[in-house]
């Protein structure tokens, strides 16, 4: 087969894996991501806030600019429409796949890179970073670290750097790198491809993650990711050596979807997965086994480097920084994590496979091809029809694992967006029960009850969400609109003050503090109160009124 009918073939396969993704709504976190920050196009602040900041202020000690304002960049073209952001994401994985082929068909051959762009194409393990917006981030720091890998190859190591710069914007997990630049190094210079090893390139990467990551410092004030909870990460809540046996674990789980891509989910958090409080289960023998498994690998590669050990080896050191080994990150596990891992895994089925080529079992190869492909393809279009909406997803993840309380959490806000607000009840209550502590989850309740007239109900829910997070300013404010409900303005005004208290540029808190002083009769804190939400909202629509009536005239 000619070279370039391998390049169309593995962009066609991608391509076609998601034709069915087009007619997809937005779900998990694509509402979040296009956030205001986003949609109103504010590029300084984008390049200088937190990823999530845009989303309720919130920190999450993450910073990849680059992807916020290409967001901002989408919206601004195409709004609300969730096609064109599909379209753009499959067009991503694409190009990527096509990056896959090119680096293995260089060290392996056309047959091995043509087959391992296919089944990079096609794995299913893919959807949650090809049909979310949540995936955007790995998209575009695997096309940076594939696209470095291609021109470095091509002498063009200057522009290698400037990509390698844009990934480390997009997302963190690019900084893997030089390790795995220095593995295709290792292996080509044991097989006579390279002579030396090239230090000064390396001290290049070594140079731009040092400007990285001053300028994360300067933007976010430190590198660690601050208050992880234990809802989206359980191990978090473990000491050091348990969180790590607990990690080896998971790992065997991921390397299970790579292998068996069946049960697969939008959430893995908080109760999805068994979580091993002390050494004594099977958490540290798959840890220990999971070790001993790197060392074989490590040293196999160090000593005669194939293409079976390097993609061992890839997996292992583009998967390292997500692991949570070295430190917890913000989730205990999830698909669109394995998005650049998984390119190891290629290379390794496609390493073994061709071996089954070399034996002349060529009828055999082409069947197992076949059918591989085939079934990876049909998987990946049943999968992208469970990201059709929220509901969909989040009823899927529950399919998966009943004990997830984000997934009755999600499935709960997508039934009270349709109106459902008893079904929605009862997700909430669900998430509540499998972790108590779900302060979302009781506001949501809170939410279900004001629009079911039941005010008392609603006031219980949102005093167990301020107990649980004092600092809940929206649950605060709602809470006073419900003793508003029920002609209670003291109790209503005291909500209403502890949510600006909490919360000073929350501008509608205000404008609801000033409208309760008004019935009141306490004019001084009302004209006071609309004073500040009219500096929070100079261009509101009742801005005259407000100043008329703050002029007594």
């Amino acid at each position: 087969m000619p070279q370039r009918l391998y390049g169309a073939s593995v962009v066609f396969f991608a391509l076609f894996s998601y034709i069915n993704i087009s007619g997809n709504g937005f779900a998990l976190d694509d509402f979040g991501l296009l956030n205001p920050l986003v949609r109103d196009g504010e590029w300084v602040r984008l390049a200088t806030s937190d990823y999530w900041a845009g989303f309720d202020g919130l920190r999450s000690g993450l910073y990849r600019p680059l992807t916020t304002i290409l967001l901002a960049a989408e919206f601004q073209v195409w709004g609300e429409s969730p096609t064109p952001y599909h379209v753009l994401s499959a067009i991503l994985h694409a190009v990527n796949s096509l990056l896959v082929h090119l680096l293995v068909q260089r060290l392996g051959g056309p047959m091995v890179g043509g087959l391992a762009g296919i089944l990079f194409a096609v794995h299913p393990i893919h959807t949650e970073a090809v049909a979310g917006l949540g995936g955007r981030a790995d998209l575009l720091a695997a096309l940076s670290v594939l696209g470095v890998l291609w021109l470095r190859g091509r002498g063009r190591i200057l522009w290698a750097v400037l990509v390698f710069s844009g990934g480390l914007l997009a997302k963190e997990q690019a900084v893997v790198l030089p390790g795995l630049a220095l593995a295709l190094d290792w292996h080509g210079r044991t097989t006579g491809r390279l002579g030396r090893l090239p230090w000064k390139e390396y001290a290049l990467y070594g140079l731009v993650v040092a400007l990285w990551l001053a300028l994360r410092w300067q933007v976010l004030g430190g590198f660690a990711v601050p208050d992880i909870s234990g809802l989206d990460n359980p191990l978090v809540e473990l000491a050091p050596s348990v969180r790590i046996a607990n990690a080896g674990a998971i790992a065997w789980r991921y390397l299970g979807l790579l292998v068996v891509p069946y049960k697969l989910s939008a959430d893995y958090s908080f109760a999805a997965l068994p979580v091993y409080a002390d050494f004594f289960s099977w958490a540290l023998v798959a840890s220990a086994a999971l070790g001993m498994a790197i060392l074989l690998v490590v040293c196999k590669f160090a000593r005669a480097p194939g293409l079976r050990s390097l993609g061992a080896l890839w997996m292992l050191i583009a998967f390292s920084l997500v692991a949570n080994v070295a430190a917890p990150i913000g989730t205990i596990m999830a698909e669109r994590l394995l998005y650049l891992p998984s390119v190891g895994f290629c290379l390794l089925v496609a390493a073994l496979m061709e071996g089954v080529w070399g034996l002349g079992r060529r009828r055999l190869f082409v069947l197992a091809c076949t059918v591989l492909v085939a079934v990876l393809l049909g998987r990946t279009w049943a999968r992208n029809a469970d990201w059709r909406d929220a509901e969909t997803l989040f009823r899927a993840a529950i399919a998966a694992y009943p004990h997830s309380a984000k997934a009755h959490q999600g499935l709960g806000e997508a039934m009270m967006k349709r109106g459902d607000w008893l079904g929605a009840l009862d997700e909430f209550g669900r998430a509540a029960a499998i972790y108590p502590q779900y302060a979302a989850a009781h506001y949501n309740s809170g939410l279900c009850y004001w629009w079911l007239r039941q005010y008392e109900n609603a006031i219980a829910a949102y005093e167990r969400a301020v107990a649980i997070r004092p600092g809940y300013a929206r649950a605060w404010m709602n809470m006073g609109a419900a003793h508003h409900a029920l002609g209670a303005l003291a109790a209503a005004a005291a909500a209403y003050r502890q949510a600006v208290d909490t919360r000073p540029d929350f501008a509608p808190a205000w404008e609801n503090l000033g409208h309760t002083y008004r019935e009141m009769g306490d004019r001084d804190r009302a004209v006071a109160a609309y004073r500040a939400f009219l500096r929070l909202r100079p261009e509101h629509e009742r801005r005259a009124e407000y100043e008329q009536w703050i002029g007594g005239t």
